[in-house]
């Protein structure tokens, strides 16, 4: 009987080595004063939180702070804090607003390894006949911008010479603008506009441009932002852009640009996605076909500010866009394509998609004077 409850403990203690580390508990009141310190934090500094009242959010608050949070004393899992820190925020809004453990610096960068965006996140492009062919583009993100220009440099011939073109976006959930710059400019016939964009300047906002800038060694992607901050004269919304055309950009090589450009959307395309589909969707070789984008993009530009406790980090954003002011948000409604696709999902579904639409194409039944 003792060898049994001997090596039950052992077992229990082997469990915990392997799980424990990673959910150690903390005391209810170390979660209560994250929880309280979170609302009272976003409700100054998060864009799309200021000044605004959330019934919900409100009411998710008084009751985790007045049950699950009552006994100050009890011990509860980092883990189960976690999600009632996630599962305040989430009363806000579905993207650009999160919580997560504390990391360590390196953290945020280092998942992108050399294999990982080469096998997972690399943008491709292959010949689906003589007159069509795919682009495909799982992510925007900055570090694959220079991948991304030289995939389109070695097809450049192929992108000049084929009038058909799938760009496939159903998984892409954003990254930087600029990733896209080169690719846009292959595509666009006519200026883009675009809408403007505000700061909400704060001395936590600029504080937390700082902390970002250092901790990740990205000074060069903020200094901007962080600058303007600075020089502003008051707190509150500042107008960082204003509402512009954008030029076509001529191209530096000889380019014959595509007859047709179908995106393919779905509601995983989010933030760099949705900007990406809103700056070309207007020229007059574009069709969008698909779901409704995620509408994650109105409320953007994140930054990381840490919980008192130093165990959570809330990730949220300081700009707006003017579409916000104007009455016309993209958040919570997405970009609505010209033709609706049911898309298929499962392993399959990808090969199915493209293979739709591509027929679609050639039987001609996406003609552009249908949409433009």
């Amino acid at each position: 009987m003792k060898k049994i409850i001997l090596i039950t403990i052992i077992l229990l203690g082997i469990s915990c080595l392997n799980g424990c580390a990673n959910n150690p508990p903390l005391k209810s009141a170390i979660c209560k004063q994250d929880l309280l310190y979170l609302h009272n934090y976003l409700q100054k500094n998060d864009a799309g939180i200021i000044n605004t009242q959330n019934v919900q959010a409100a009411a998710f608050l008084e009751k985790a702070a007045s049950t699950q949070l009552n006994n100050t004393a009890q011990l509860i899992e980092q883990n189960h804090c976690l999600k009632i820190l996630h599962s305040y925020v989430r009363h806000y809004r579905k993207g650009h607003l999160d919580v997560s453990k504390t990391k360590p610096a390196n953290n945020y960068l280092s998942f992108l390894t050399n294999a990982t965006i080469k096998t997972v996140l690399a943008p491709s492009v292959e010949l689906l006949s003589k007159d069509t062919l795919l682009i495909d583009i799982p992510s925007f993100n900055h570090l694959l911008k220079a991948e991304f220009n030289d995939i389109l440099a070695d097809n450049w011939q192929l992108l000049s010479e084929t009038p058909n073109w799938i760009i496939d976006l159903t998984s892409n959930g954003g990254g930087s603008d600029a990733t896209f710059g080169l690719l846009q400019s292959l595509i666009v016939t006519s200026p883009i506009h675009m809408d403007g964009i505000e700061l909400l300047v704060t001395t936590e906002n600029i504080q937390a441009y700082k902390n970002m800038a250092a901790k990740y060694d990205v000074e060069h992607l903020l200094s901007a932002h962080t600058k303007f901050m600075q020089q502003q004269p008051t707190y509150g919304f500042a107008l960082y852009k204003p509402a512009q055309l954008q030029p076509v950009e001529p191209l530096k090589a000889e380019f014959n640009k595509p007859k047709l450009v179908v995106l393919l959307t779905s509601e995983r395309c989010a933030s760099s996605c949705e900007q990406f589909v809103l700056n070309v969707k207007n020229s007059t070789n574009v069709v969008l076909v698909g779901q409704n984008t995620a509408g994650v993009i109105d409320i953007s530009n994140q930054v990381d500010h840490t919980l008192p406790s130093s165990l959570f980090d809330v990730r949220y954003s300081i700009s707006r866009s003017t579409r916000v002011i104007s009455g016309n948000p993209i958040d919570g409604v997405g970009i609505e394509p010209d033709f609706k696709l049911e898309l298929s999902r499962g392993k399959k579904a990808k090969q199915s998609n493209i293979t739709q639409v591509q027929e679609m194409i050639e039987l001609g039944k996406l003609e552009l004077n249908q949409y433009k």
